[in-house]
């Protein structure tokens, strides 16, 4: 800069200008890298340990030959009706206000434990408005539209591990039908289902309907995320009926019967906002398995492909100016 109005010094002046921009660009650069390419992972914190789980002012009702292997969570000022017998292979955990208890006939083989439940229930909502909020993964089947089948079969892969596969259907209808989801080559990709409108899955006859995991998917993988006020939730047909994922229903009532089954978690009545859901079997009773979802890994500093380009172009300016420039 000393040289500044001669010939040499003025290219020299110019030279340190894109130097500095070099400089800036590199830094700048550095700096993305350090950040998180995704955001916080969806997780259920507390409310991952129970298989069924009802927010507060709600009832459960077990209308015999039900089976749930896992805990129970109720929340306050809700109500425990059963009728035949049914059994608990779990923990019973009681807000301090819940009140017309009553089992009957269904074995609790953990016994019933007093305990708040309203931070329990406060992360099952912040799980539901939180994958609400998640954008829609491009690529997915049936995105945007409606799964409805009937006697009919339908694959879901994943296209992606670096986040969650969101999926945005206005209803699910399953009769005498299979839903598949398929890990597609990936360790740990999740599904997250966000639904509008209503969920069914039944079966008529010795038919059946099912939702599995292929390659690596699993009932911890899955969220049926039920958005809003509508029709019930419903899990119907026959023994030979399965179903697996998390399913949160956060303003909905929830129907069980006829002797299928669920591994993962049925969450209800968490947004109760002063009304009323229920979580009831029918006859036949139904089979729970307690599997709660399990969230992907945390954000990781993995650099986006802007961020290479960046870092790249900085360090390329850099080298090329280093050769260009002459004492």
């Amino acid at each position: 800069m000393l040289e500044l109005y001669d010939r040499h010094g003025w290219l020299h002046s110019v030279r340190s200008v894109a130097t500095i921009g070099a400089l800036v660009i590199a830094v700048f650069s550095a700096f993305l890298l350090d950040c998180p390419a995704r955001g916080d992972p969806i997780t259920l914190g507390a409310a991952a340990n129970y298989g069924v789980l009802v927010g507060s002012g709600q009832t459960l009702s077990l209308a015999g030959s039900d089976y749930i292997t896992g805990n129970v969570g109720i929340g306050s000022g809700s109500t425990v009706a059963s009728s035949g017998i049914n059994v608990i292979a779990g923990t019973a955990y009681e807000d301090s206000g819940v009140t017309n208890l009553n089992y009957g006939w269904t074995f609790v083989t953990g016994g019933t434990t007093t305990a708040g439940m309203s931070g329990t229930i406060n992360s099952a909502l912040a799980a539901a408005n939180n994958a609400a909020a998640l954008t829609a993964t491009p690529g997915l089947a049936n995105q945007g539209g409606a799964i409805a089948l009937n006697g009919q079969s339908l694959t879901i892969k994943a296209v992606t591990n670096l986040s969650e596969n969101v999926l945005y259907i206005s209803s699910l209808s399953l009769l005498n039908s299979t839903l598949t989801f398929d890990d597609n080559g990936y360790t740990n990709a999740k599904f997250i289902i966000d639904i509008t409108g209503g969920f069914s899955v039944s079966s008529t006859g010795a038919l059946k309907s099912v939702i599995q995991g292929i390659n690596g998917a699993s009932a911890d993988d899955i969220i049926f995320n039920i958005e809003g006020t509508g029709t019930a939730v419903s899990l119907t047909g026959n023994s030979s009926n399965s179903v697996i994922g998390t399913i949160l229903a956060p303003s909905r009532n929830v129907t069980i019967g006829g002797g299928g089954s669920l591994t993962g978690a049925i969450i209800a009545g968490v947004n109760n906002a002063g009304k009323s859901y229920t979580v009831s079997s029918s006859s036949g009773g139904y089979n729970i398995t307690s599997l709660g979802y399990t969230p992907r890994a945390s954000s990781t500093n993995t650099p986006e492909p802007a961020s290479i380009f960046m870092f790249g172009g900085g360090a390329l300016m850099l080298l090329g100016l280093r050769r260009g420039i002459r004492p």
